[in-house]
């Protein structure tokens, strides 16, 4: 004989299903609440107004000139140390939207013989000052500049790597290399604050 259901018994067995189901729904949600909102950057790049007006260009004459146009570029440089010879430099005020951005060009010798272009623009959302002109982004990835993560653009026997700090835009221009050479090449250059 089969015992008689309790009515109560029923709408307990109902209400913990809706529970379950209500808790369920609820860790769905938040759950996808979550994955569609991704993390902020934490290295954001910073949105500074542009120069309002223009400085006269300022070339280097020798090394020694360098810390007086480091005390002009208003963000972090990228410079060349260890196996570097200086041997070129300056700096000029660009039109961009809205004002001027401001580049500071520097030219090294490696102790290799191989020559390196590196450019600081500031601000860094300066990337209408960089010639486009004949350079294709290359398949190849870019390395690590200083930390930060670049593309690889080549242009026949040139190759440009580009790298967006918080602060500044940097490039690095030398012939067409890929690997451990140009891993070394670039393993000295570092930001350096004015």
């Amino acid at each position: 004989m089969q015992s008689p259901e309790k009515p109560g018994a029923r709408r307990i067995i109902r209400a913990v299903l809706m529970t379950v189901f209500l808790l369920l729904f609820a860790v769905i949600f938040y759950v996808s609440v979550i994955l569609a909102n991704p993390q902020e950057d934490e290295n954001p790049v910073r949105t500074d107004p542009p120069l309002q007006t223009a400085a006269p260009p300022a070339e280097m004459r020798s090394a020694a000139d360098l810390p007086s146009l480091l005390t002009q570029f208003p963000g972090p440089a990228l410079l060349a140390t260890d196996g570097y010879t200086l041997i070129g430099g300056g700096m000029q005020d660009m039109p961009v939207s809205g004002g001027y951005a401001r580049t500071l060009t520097l030219t090294y010798r490696h102790s290799s013989g191989r020559e390196l272009t590196v450019r600081s623009i500031w601000p860094a959302k300066s990337e209408e000052v960089l010639d486009a002109a004949g350079w294709h982004l290359s398949q190849i990835a870019g390395q690590s500049i200083a930390g930060m993560p670049s593309l690889r653009l080549e242009n026949g026997n040139t190759l440009r790597l580009q790298c967006q700090g918080t602060d500044a835009l940097y490039t690095v221009e030398t012939d067409l290399l890929s690997g451990e050479e140009l891993a070394a090449l670039l393993q000295p250059l570092q930001l350096v604050e004015n």
